[in-house]
């Protein structure tokens, strides 16, 4: 079976490039953060990140999650009862754009916070 291409081509794992040669019904996605707490509640948070490219407008990127990914997303949500959430930043790490994801069918609300704002908001989860 041939491999499927690399969307975005930013993905250099040897996982990543052998399971694309698996059956189309077979899909993934990596998992990137998962806020834990040891304070007895365990995991508080899921959070999806990425670089906000310089050049992409800010309505523009939830177009780069696909339809799946927000879906995986929601049915964490769901099953795991905590919160998901999709992170874009900065590459130098001093602003956040935050999606909180509402609904398998692309819902969410935005918010953009400084390093601080964002720090403030992963210790109070």
């Amino acid at each position: 079976m041939p491999v499927r291409e690399e969307k975005y081509n930013n993905r250099p794992s040897e996982y990543s490039t052998w399971h694309r040669t698996l059956d189309k019904k077979c899909k993934t996605m990596d998992a990137d953060w998962i806020e834990y707490r040891y304070d007895g509640r365990g995991i508080v948070a899921f959070i999806e990140t990425a670089r906000k490219p310089d050049d992409v407008k800010l309505c523009d990127l939830m177009d780069r999650k696909l339809e799946f990914e927000v879906a995986v997303l929601f049915e964490i949500q769901t099953k795991m009862r905590v919160p998901c959430y999709v992170v874009w930043h900065t590459e130098d790490l001093t602003t956040f754009y935050v999606c909180t994801i509402l609904s398998s069918m692309q819902l969410y609300i935005w918010k953009t916070w400084s390093k601080k704002e964002y720090a403030e908001f992963i210790e109070k989860l």
